[in-house]
């Protein structure tokens, strides 16, 4: 059959209410309220189904308008009978006709249809895909037709399929969020937001609000909304790797379906080792997976040089600050070059937080425009609240990366304000 299948069916939607509604214009503000208006329609032969009266507004303010639903039948002979009728003595005539039935505006996109397995009016199932049905080729087929809030249900099954915790796809969703605030895709950022809180509305808040700010101070540094672009696939050589499916350059890497690590490198599709690894797309290194013992067999006899060296494939788990500093030892390796790199260090900030069981944290940097992306193995002697100088290095997404921490020369510290502390919940130390 050429019709494309379809991922689960949402419920059906309500059935809308019975009647049809009514705008009334110039109903006195002062001695009128919805009990007179709807005494007024029954005199005049109609019993409304409903009415809404709406507080006055805009540059008259001694009028209100509102909305009276009525039985179909009876819409022609009450807009006759009330369109140009006095009201409670006010100089002005009624206005009584049919409502619009399209806004006059564009109707607000649902945004939270947008990747939402499982959440918001979409209503999709978060069980598995039906048995026989191959996910990976209808997202591709739904792609290909266009058909992209299907392609994004597809996309988010292949992460459920993988066995995606809520945590690590909180995760993977705050990240893609600071990405498109950036990027200005911002009908992506609000969905994603959606999303985020429906699996955690304090921890989305946060996230959202950083990504604001973020957005803010670089347009107030006049450096633009776009993050900071860094070299492409084709500055740094393939090399060997590992992957499920389809493999990825910079020493080799593991990943679902386009895989990436080493080289601090992105996949030949999307991209990963983004503050521990993820994919926009096709998903990598989810929260420091490595591949299980099954996979060593693909090993490759050796490792380029100018690369980080592959760890062992031996199912064990691997730390976020242990895959970012293999990351930025490749980086360096691979002769990507360090921003601002100075004796004294480029960029002065504070440490807004950090996960000792995650081994990563954050710098917030107002001169950076976005908090800059710690590890574990970067983080040396200091602690949450310390102020540090550090140079940055940029990852495959453009996140900012500390290293070379230090303690602050005083002449850095002229016009620096010590930023408040922003709480968050343990196992969400993002700001």
């Amino acid at each position: 059959s050429t019709t494309p299948r379809q991922p689960p069916l949402r419920p059906r939607p309500r059935r809308p209410m019975a009647g049809t509604k009514l705008f009334v214009g110039g109903i006195p503000a002062g001695n009128a309220n919805a009990e007179q208006v709807r005494e007024l329609f029954a005199e005049h032969g109609c019993a409304p189904l409903e009415v809404v009266i709406l507080p006055p507004k805009g540059s008259n303010p001694d009028a209100r308008c509102g909305f009276v639903r009525v039985p179909d039948e009876a819409v022609t002979s009450i807009c006759q009978s009330l369109n140009g009728l006095n009201f409670e003595g006010y100089a002005a005539p009624l206005v009584v006709r049919p409502a619009a039935k399209q806004p006059t505006v564009a109707a607000p996109l649902k945004l939270n249809a947008i990747g939402s397995l499982g959440a918001g009016p979409l209503g999709r199932s978060a069980g598995p895909a039906p048995p026989g049905v191959d996910v990976a080729l209808e997202k591709q087929r739904a792609k290909a037709e266009g058909r992209w809030v299907d392609a994004a249900e597809w996309h988010d099954q292949e992460f459920f399929q993988a066995g995606e915790t809520p945590d690590r796809k909180f995760h993977r969703l705050a990240a893609d969020l600071q990405d498109a605030v950036l990027a200005e895709h911002f009908y992506e950022a609000a969905a994603l937001y959606e999303i985020m809180s429906q699996l955690d509305a304090e921890a989305a808040a946060g996230v959202n609000a950083s990504a604001a700010a973020a957005l803010v101070r670089r347009g107030a540094n006049g450096e633009g909304p776009v993050r900071q672009q860094v070299p492409g696939p084709a500055s740094v050589p393939r090399g060997p790797a590992w992957g499920q499916m389809e493999a990825c350059r910079g020493g080799g890497g593991w990943g679902q379906t386009e895989a990436c690590w080493g080289s601090g490198g992105q996949g030949q599709t999307e991209a990963c080792w983004e503050g521990g690894g993820r994919g926009r797309t096709e998903a990598c290194w989810e929260g420091g997976y490595q591949a299980p013992a099954s996979t060593a067999s693909r090993t490759p006899q050796g490792t380029p040089a100018g690369h980080a060296e592959a760890p062992a494939a031996t199912g064990a788990p691997m730390s976020h600050g242990m895959m970012d500093g293999q990351a930025e030892a490749s980086l360096q390796a691979a002769g990507r070059p360090l921003v601002g790199a100075t004796s004294g260090g480029a960029f002065v900030g504070t440490i807004l937080s950090f996960s000792a069981e995650r081994q990563f944290g954050f710098i917030q940097c107002p001169e950076l425009g976005s908090d800059a992306f710690v590890s574990g193995a970067r983080l040396g002697p200091f602690q949450v609240g310390d102020r540090v100088a550090f140079n940055v290095t940029y990852g495959a997404r453009g996140q900012p990366h500390a290293q070379n921490l230090t303690y602050p020369d005083d002449g850095m510290m002229n016009g620096w304000a010590h930023p408040v502390k922003r709480m968050r919940k343990e196992s969400w130390q993002l700001s």
